[in-house]
């Protein structure tokens, strides 16, 4: 019963949620799927619990300005995991626990609940998306001040200062943005210790123009 239920479950996000997310653009599979808008790119992973019984909705922004986490480049498919991405979070509502959907409960109706896990998407998911629809503000999605003053970043996406620092000076180098690049290498040198292995990528910022 259990896995006819979670093959069922599967077999409507097939069919109920991810038509939803074609038509706004997404490609991939019952489990991944990936949006690609000239340099920004967005994934979604519909992650099972490790017990088993639930999924959550992971979420994935990237930029081809920056390296990817665990591919060199883009595959031919143009299809990029939400592992792959630099900004990374669990969908939820703000100040509140992550979201997840029980597909185990016999009682529960299975199609209500994959039309209340894309309709949460659509309500939560696609405009945080929506703010990040260009490099630019990508780019700017963290200040130096900001990076100062926060040791990590949970809302929307968990990233360390040190990495926003990272990504935020790569970016806006890749924009010709020589200053600002700088102001954050700089600001994320300061807050890293002597032996991190990212120090050379804060001085490489630095160093080459």
């Amino acid at each position: 019963m259990k896995d006819a239920r979670k093959k069922l479950f599967f077999d409507l996000v097939r069919d109920e949620f991810a038509p939803r997310l074609r038509s706004v653009g997404f490609v991939g599979s019952s489990r991944h799927f990936c949006r690609v808008q000239d340099d920004v790119i967005h994934a979604i992973w519909i992650q099972s619990a490790s017990q088993g019984g639930s999924v959550c909705l992971n979420l994935g922004l990237h930029t081809r300005l920056l390296p990817f986490q665990l591919i060199k480049d883009v595959p031919s498919n143009g299809r990029i995991k939400e592992s792959d991405c630099e900004f990374r979070c669990r969908l939820r509502q703000p100040n509140k626990r992550d979201h997840s959907w029980d597909y185990s409960r016999r009682l529960r109706s299975l199609k209500k609940l994959v039309n209340h896990m894309w309709q949460t998407y659509f309500d939560i998911g696609e405009p945080q998306f929506e703010a990040f629809r260009s490099v630019q503000s990508i780019a700017n999605m963290f200040s130096v001040e900001d990076i100062l003053n926060s040791e990590h970043f949970g809302t929307p996406w968990n990233i360390t200062n040190v990495r926003a620092a990272l990504a935020m000076a790569r970016i806006n180098k890749s924009l010709g943005r020589i200053d600002l690049a700088h102001a954050h290498a700089r600001v994320g040198l300061n807050l890293i210790k002597s032996s991190s292995s990212l120090k050379e990528l804060f001085e490489d910022v630095l160093c080459k123009i």
